[in-house]
């Protein structure tokens, strides 16, 4: 009894779904890991812990039409190896068996004639790594053979080429089963078998090595090259990864490049020599040239001085002339322009009346530019339309300028419109009073 309790302990304690079975596939013990996947001690194995999921078609198809009877001759899951571990006495497994989402390497181990062990070890996660690192692999192959570049491994101790891509030896001229047999002294065309090795012993120590070299065709062409290589470790041994580029090409076209660099240099030296000699010309015509410049300036402050002075005589004539025609103005309007209305006031006759408007214009001709302006044979204004145009000017109303020249309102209107008209405002919408003030201006 305690040998019993002592197996079920053991079991129990495995970190995989176990289960003790009978030859008849009927669970004596399911672990708890078994039964949280389903094992119920008591079923079948394939009842339980498989759900029927893993018979083949036709028995799956008889247990769920006869309720779970088994088929003659018995059943079982479709990779189940009791029988063989049974009969053999031995341990059998099946890897990678996919099941609950998982993959599981499963066995049967025989425990007594009728007794065995059967117990699943998830493989999930090796199953990935290995997939990540065979894909992995496979990519770097395609990277290798695909490489515009010569990738070749070599053995660091004795320069043989282990591993190479198609690149390696098509730019060599080389089938693959040729260039297997070479060594890099076989087609290196600089360095000795001596320096050869000296040169995998640097990469050993240094870890990497970054030079150019010649390379020998297949024809005996000979190849410049640039040659990347670094030291690996392959299973605990040394190998050298060398990397190399045909820059013949590039090469022969950088030496071109110096010949012509060489000429146009010899080009611009003479270029240079007769600029140089220009510019000693240049610079003494440029003195004369300052000295000229230098009187042409002083010429000219004294110009600008001269014409800052004119400029404010001007100012100071408009100021003064401003100033006298308001002085003027000022005393028209205040003593002559009183006279004027008391005068036109005592004299009722029309031809003193004619005197008194006479000579208001002729005073306002005098004083003010404006009624000259406006009286002015490209206008055309008659003396009447100029009267009212000065009101006008004013501000003054039609009303005020009626009983001013002693006219009717229809008379001050018919004079505004002929006014509008030979000013050229006729139907815009231009205010009178503004346009002659803006006359002034003139």
């Amino acid at each position: 009894m305690a040998r019993k309790e002592l197996s079920r302990v053991l079991i129990d304690s495995l970190p995989h779904p176990a289960m003790l079975v009978r030859n008849d596939q009927v669970i004596l013990f399911a672990n708890r890991m078994a039964k949280e996947a389903g094992a119920r001690e008591g079923t079948r194995c394939w009842q339980s812990f498989g759900l029927s999921e893993f018979l083949s078609g036709d028995h799956r198809g008889d247990v769920n039409e006869h309720a779970g009877k088994l088929p003659p001759g018995g059943t079982g899951c479709t990779f189940c190896l009791r029988r063989e571990a049974m009969a053999e006495k031995a341990l059998k497994c099946v890897p990678e068996v996919s099941a609950f989402g998982k993959f599981w390497d499963t066995y049967w181990v025989p425990v007594t004639d009728s007794l065995f062990l059967h117990y699943a070890v998830d493989v999930t996660q090796r199953r990935v790594m290995q997939a990540a690192t065979q894909e992995s692999e496979h990519k770097y192959r395609l990277l290798f053979q695909q490489a515009a570049d010569s990738i070749a491994i070599l053995d660091a101790d004795t320069g043989h080429i282990v591993e190479f891509n198609d690149r390696a030896h098509e730019n060599l001229g080389y089938t693959r089963e040729e260039f297997a047999k070479l060594t890099i002294a076989d087609f290196e065309a600089v360095e000795s078998d001596r320096e050869i090795r000296a040169r995998l012993e640097k990469i050993r120590t240094a870890g990497a090595d970054n030079f150019e070299t010649r390379h020998l065709t297949k024809t005996g062409k000979v190849r410049d090259i640039a040659v990347s290589a670094r030291a690996i470790e392959i299973g605990g041994k040394t190998f050298v990864q060398s990397v190399w580029r045909d820059i013949t090409v590039q090469k022969n076209a950088k030496q071109d490049l110096e010949k012509r660099i060489a000429g146009r240099t010899a080009d611009l030296l003479a270029a240079n020599a007769k600029l140089q000699q220009e510019i000693r010309k240049r610079i003494a015509a440029e003195k004369v040239l300052r000295e000229k410049e230098t009187l042409l300036a002083v010429e000219a402050r004294n110009l600008k001085d001269a014409n800052n002075a004119l400029k404010l005589m001007l100012r100071q004539h408009e100021v003064d002339k401003k100033e006298l025609e308001e002085s003027v103005h000022s005393n028209i309007k205040q003593r002559i322009n009183p006279i004027l209305e008391r005068l036109r006031k005592a004299s009722p006759g029309a031809h003193q009346q004619h005197l008194v408007l006479r000579l208001e214009m002729l005073l306002n001709d005098i004083v003010f530019p404006f009624a000259r302006k406006i009286s002015s044979p490209l206008i055309g204004l008659t003396p009447s339309e100029v009267q009212v145009a000065c009101l006008v000017r004013e501000g003054r109303r039609s009303k005020e300028i009626a009983a001013e020249l002693n006219l009717s309102q229809n008379t001050v209107a018919c004079h505004r419109s002929k006014i509008r008209r030979k000013l050229g405002l006729s139907g815009k919408r231009i205010n009178l009073r503004s346009y002659l003030q803006s006359l002034e201006k003139w």
